[in-house]
Order: C-alpha cells, then structure tokens, then sequence
C-alpha cells in the first residue's frame, strides 16, 4: 500500500494518512510506476473520481473518518497536482510526495525538477538518520556487551 499524507498540520488540523493501493490513484500509480505524474486538470483526471469513491463506499469508522473525507473532497476540488517518487539508492519508491493546487497556474516539468531533487534530499536525509539510528544502537550493544563481559575480564 502507499501512503498519502497533508503536510505540517496548522492550528485545530490533524495529520491525515489515505491509504491506496499500488497503481490506484496519483500516489498508487506513481508509486508503482516510479515515475513524475502531473495532472495539470484534475477535475479532468479518473484518478481522483476513484479516490472520491472510495472514499464514499467507506463506511464512516474511527476517529479520522470524517477529517479524511474532508481532505479527499478537497483534493477532489483541487486544479492540478503532481506526484514524484523518493527512491532509494538502488532506485525503488519507498514513498510519494504530492502537492495539490499551486498558488499560480499549474503545475509543470519545472516544478517537477525541483520536487525531484527535493525528493532526493529528502531520500538521502532519511538514508543518513538511519545508518545514525544504525550505529547508535550498535554503540549501545557494544557498550552493554562490554559492561557485561567486564567482570569476566578483570580476573
């Protein structure tokens, strides 16, 4: 599955993951395909029909239901949009990065290019703080295998 989430939420607004499977979607077929997907009409686009109705047949459950309907609605309202893959080194998507509704006009190749290498930083920042989670946690072992061994050692 891949995920779909809003950006910082700003005052009273929570966090809102939308689920969709691989190839279903903006986020799904970009993912899938590993490829830039821009939408410069959405009202134009099946894809957001499809999430529009997903989201309708789902009966209303759990805390964020109607907080994800809202947020599916609006997308749904949204002019253009673009999705780029963050890819990891061997070049595989491990997640998607969409914007909806650029301030003027729509979205273009330019502005994928920029989310592009936005998404490769991103790729190599989330590659960095996990070798450091790596390597801390090693030190961490280390340090308790030698505190362990240490009274064995002093003899």
């Amino acid at each position: 599955k891949a995920k779909q989430a809003r950006g910082k939420p700003s005052d009273g607004q929570k966090r809102i993951r939308l689920h969709c499977k691989m190839g279903e979607g903006l986020v799904g077929l970009c993912a899938l395909e590993n490829k830039v997907k821009v939408v410069p009409a959405v009202a134009a686009d099946p894809r957001w029909e499809l999430l529009k109705r997903t989201l309708e047949d789902t009966p209303p459950s759990g805390p964020t239901y109607w907080a994800r309907k809202r947020y599916a609605n609006k997308l749904c309202r949204s002019q253009s949009a673009i999705a780029v893959p963050v890819k990891d080194q061997h070049g595989r998507c491990f997640a998607v990065i969409q914007l909806a509704d650029k301030r003027s006009g729509t979205f273009n190749d330019e502005d994928a290019a920029i989310l592009q290498i936005f998404a490769s930083q991103a790729a190599e920042a989330m590659k960095h703080a996990t070798l450091f989670h790596h390597a801390t946690t090693d030190a961490s072992r280390m340090r308790s295998l030698v505190l362990s061994l240490g009274p064995l050692l002093s003899y």
